[in-house]
């Protein structure tokens, strides 16, 4: 299996704060080309003190090979699991 990896950045800090308590979900359109054998994670890196990873491992096992398929991801989730998120 091929490792990979996707990330979003921006060149300067974004507020997200809007968009994240009014339950706007990340949205992802994938393909297998085989079922993940190990670990595959959703992490957010939000500056000192501010990361966390929510696996996807499961989700993945759902999702038909060689198939599109959309998968999402509820950021309500994030705030939940990852230190410092939306923090102050």
């Amino acid at each position: 299996m091929r490792s990979g990896g996707v990330a979003l950045r921006a060149h300067k800090p974004q507020d997200m704060s809007r968009y994240l308590e009014s339950g706007g979900p990340l949205n992802l359109k994938l393909r297998l080309d085989e079922k993940p054998s190990g670990e595959v994670q959703a992490s957010v890196d939000c500056g000192s003190d501010c990361a966390g990873s929510l696996s996807l491992l499961e989700s993945l096992q759902q999702i038909p090979v060689n198939e599109w398929a959309e998968m999402s991801i509820d950021t309500l989730v994030f705030r939940q699991t990852v230190r410092g998120f939306l923090a102050g």
